[in-house]
């Protein structure tokens, strides 16, 4: 396995999500071209086809135990990047939706209305920073950064190593000059 391929396994988060109870494959974590592999020209299709060739009645049958064949298939997929500096390693995850609203009742409309949560081609994910030089965070992430709509948070272990070996916490200002 690759350098970078091992690190984002190792760090991955594990993604928990809530999912639109009226349509379901619309928060289905999936790859950007599902409905043409290798042609990303057909981003503009997929608000569509995701539930192509059913509508909202379908999910009624679903939930009777009826199986649907949809038109395309939405395999789970995770986008990562690794970037590496002297000291860290900054590891991104990226999660694909092909919709993205607020209202219940905008999943099933034919495109997104436009409001500012309402859109196609959704992306959002993690940021994982692992200090690789200290050996006591050897295995563990520093910091994770996340996005979901317009919402940010930050996760962290806002300690350091000081030139004395010692754990130092970043926030107690006494300890700064420290560092």
């Amino acid at each position: 396995m690759d350098k970078d391929l091992e690190l984002a396994y190792q760090y991955g988060p594990i993604v928990c999500q809530k999912v639109n109870s009226s349509n379901p494959r619309g928060d289905f974590i999936t790859n950007v071209d599902f409905t043409k592999p290798g042609d990303l020209t057909s981003l503009p299709v997929n608000w569509k086809a995701v539930n192509e060739p059913y509508k909202k009645e379908a999910y009624k049958a679903i939930q009777e135990g009826v199986n649907l064949q949809f038109t395309h298939q939405l395999l789970p997929y995770v986008y990562y990047s690794v970037v590496e500096t002297h000291t860290h390693y900054f590891i991104m995850y990226a999660f694909y939706h092909a919709q993205d609203w607020e209202r219940e009742d905008a999943a099933w409309s034919d495109g997104p209305r436009w409001k500012p949560l309402e859109h196609e081609n959704d992306l959002e994910g993690a940021l994982i920073v692992v200090n690789k030089v200290a050996p006591i965070h050897k295995g563990c992430s520093d910091a994770m950064l996340t996005i979901a709509h317009d919402n940010f948070y930050g996760y962290g272990n806002w300690k350091t190593i000081n030139d004395k070996n010692k754990e130092v916490d970043l926030f107690k200002t006494d300890e700064k000059k420290n560092i």
